[in-house]
């Protein structure tokens, strides 16, 4: 119920603030329990920005597992489009507190790459808002108060993904484009059956995992400039969001049950035709979901890697729009 999981993110939330290391701010002992409730207060929407943003910034072919982890280069995108910067601050400094944090958690066997985790990521925010000051050793603002305002007025204020977030979600859950995965789902359910992870390991049965998701996609031969690896991520990543917060480091916030895999379908599709600025979002996603049923992966059975390659034909380039209209006129059925 709805308290379990008030619950669960509580406990979360108290392993995360646990693990953190704000002690040496200025005055921090005297506003400890005030900051605690501030950031407990944001946890959920600060959970959903990092793992933006750890999903944001990787090359064709990077390991899945820093997916779920922020490398400097996304925590400078998120200090840029969060206006954190000030004549007091910059981006070299910002650096030197990246390092710093990091520094302290070397021997972590969970963060082999040296990036953010989630704990991590929140110190940050604290010591950021207390360095953007002038005198960071006797800020003008203290905590609690330079931290509330640096998380209304900047973080949240300026920050893309909190709202696009839930505007997607929102979009598709709009009837029309319900309406499309209640006609194909019969079919959707065969090929996330299909491709539900084959690591033989208990805690995967029945779920799709990054792996899978860009293998069906390779096997569909639908990834291309118009929706990238990059993309993919994204699409993945956005679509289970919300399932992550009790255990943010472990496999349930890398795989996808079915409702999360309809969500992240229907994002993909939104990402790929996002130039499209005639076909409506029911109409993309019909698109998407009739391609890949039309594909080899609408066979309902998980084809091998060699299969998928040997598969791969040219196929006519169409747009949502065109596919709609060919449906009309009786070219072919939805």
């Amino acid at each position: 119920g709805a308290g379990d999981g008030d619950e669960a993110v509580y406990e979360a939330f108290q392993a995360v603030w646990k693990a953190m290391n704000v002690g040496d701010l200025p005055g921090f002992s005297l506003v400890e329990s005030d900051c605690r409730a501030i950031l407990y207060r944001f946890f959920e929407r600060l959970a959903h920005i990092y793992r933006e943003y750890s999903a944001s910034n990787h090359p064709h072919g990077g390991a899945p597992a820093s997916m779920f982890t922020m490398s400097l280069a996304e925590f400078w995108k998120f200090c840029q489009n969060s206006r954190a910067t000030t004549r007091y601050l910059n981006l070299a400094q910002i650096t030197l507190l990246f390092t710093s944090i990091n520094s302290k958690n070397r021997d972590d066997p969970f963060n082999p790459r040296r990036a953010f985790t989630l704990h991590e990521f929140l110190e940050s925010i604290v010591r950021l808002s207390v360095m953007r000051q002038a005198k960071p050793h006797n800020p003008e603002v203290p905590l609690p108060d330079c931290l509330e305002e640096f998380l209304t007025e900047h973080v949240f204020k300026h920050d893309l993904f909190v709202s696009n977030g839930q505007i997607v979600r929102e979009r598709l859950a709009e009837s029309e484009c319900s309406e499309v995965f209640v006609r194909h789902s019969a079919k959707l359910q065969a090929i996330f059956e299909a491709y539900t992870s084959k690591d033989n390991s208990k805690e995967h049965m029945g779920l799709i995992t990054f792996d899978d998701w860009l293998h069906m996609f390779k096997a569909a031969q639908l990834i291309d400039s118009a929706l990238t690896i990059t993309e993919l991520r994204q699409a993945f990543v956005s679509a289970q969001i919300d399932e992550a917060l009790v255990d943010f480091e472990a496999d349930s916030c890398r795989t996808l049950i079915y409702i999360e895999f309809e969500e992240a379908l229907g994002r993909a599709a939104l990402l790929k035709f996002a130039e499209d600025d005639v076909a409506s979002d029911a109409e993309k996603v019909n698109e998407i979901v009739t391609l890949l049923i039309a594909s080899p992966v609408g066979s309902g059975r998980r084809l091998t890697s060699w299969e998928a390659t040997r598969s791969a034909s040219a196929r006519r380039s169409r747009t949502p729009a065109n596919t709609v209209r060919e449906s009309r006129e009786g070219g072919r059925g939805a």
